[in-house]
């Protein structure tokens, strides 16, 4: 099954990466593509409910705001399921 998954905040590159990399460990999934410029990953996997990719990266991936005093802080994502993504290789 291949899932498309929207990450509202999903704007730091080294999270994108190791949610990507820790997605790939899980035996039950095949393939990740990511589009981070547009917040979008796909992925192929195994999974019975298409929900457990989005329960996955709420888990692990993280994003960055400046807070209202100037400081950069981590802040949760919100992976939504989606229609589908543009993702470049």
């Amino acid at each position: 099954m291949v899932t498309s998954v929207a990450v509202e905040n999903a704007n730091c590159t080294y999270c994108f990466n190791d949610a990507r990399e820790r997605l790939l460990q899980h035996p039950a999934v095949q393939r990740v593509e990511l589009d981070q410029s547009n917040g979008c990953l796909e992925v192929e996997h195994g999974f019975s409910d298409p929900r457990s990719v989005t329960d996955l990266l709420q888990q692990t991936l993280r994003g960055w705001m400046v807070a209202s005093n100037g400081e950069v802080e981590m802040v949760a994502t919100e992976p939504t399921l989606t229609r589908s993504c543009v993702t470049h290789n």
